[in-house]
């Protein structure tokens, strides 16, 4: 099997991955379906106001997993850059099939969980570091989009403290460019919760307000 044909496998494998819309097939598994429920997203916030925590936990780990299974499988298996570009493209594609997921008409979830499992796979002290902050703000708030938009402006951070502090070498380029994009993906996405947060109107963890992550 020569490279171009290895490489289209990976990269399509990725996509499909990170296409599968878990939200909706959890669900369904449980009887709902969370496009008729809140918001209407099939992210695990959403699905938690239909199943409770137990949702959230399933929806968030399968969706992380779509992330974090084709970078850590395919990337040293692709041949097209280092393993660490290839991660990052690989990863990149899982978050844009989750977002665009063609089996739900191109309308998906809004990345996050899933870009927590690439993150994990590419640089798992970045991670913990982003989701620290997560947890953090999340708890200060009990908002879960503003511990959201958080981690995505702390990813870039992360990535250069640990990169500073370790000596920068060339695959720091990769996953610093990668943060970023991610930073401005999870901005874009959540741009209605910034709209309800600007008018105060934005549910908060425990509540039945209608809202989205």
């Amino acid at each position: 099997m020569n490279d171009l044909l290895i490489n289209v496998i990976c990269f399509v494998a990725a996509f499909a991955v990170g296409s599968i819309p878990w939200g909706l097939v959890v669900g369904r598994i449980w009887g709902v379906d969370p496009r008729k429920v809140g918001s209407g997203n099939i992210g695990a916030t959403n699905v938690a106001r239909a199943l409770g925590p137990q949702g959230f936990v399933a929806v968030f780990l399968l969706d992380a997993a779509s992330g974090f299974l084709p970078v850590f499988f395919l990337s040293p298996v692709a041949t097209l850059l280092s393993p660490i570009g290839n991660g990052v493209l690989l990863g990149t594609l899982a978050i844009v099939g989750h977002v665009f997921t063609p089996w739900l008409r191109f309308k998906g979830g809004k990345g996050v969980a899933t870009a927590s499992g690439v993150t994990a796979a590419l640089a798992p002290w970045v991670y913990l570091a982003a989701f620290s902050c997560f947890l953090i703000v999340l708890l200060l708030s009990r908002i879960v989009s503003v511990g959201s938009m958080a981690a995505a402006v702390a990813l870039p951070l992360a990535v250069v403290i640990f990169a500073l502090t370790r000596g920068w070498s060339p695959d720091d380029n990769w996953i610093l460019g990668y943060s970023l994009l991610i930073t401005v993906v999870v901005f874009i996405t959540h741009r209605k919760n910034i709209k309800r947060l600007w008018e105060g109107t934005e549910a908060r963890v425990g509540s039945l307000t209608p809202g989205e992550k």
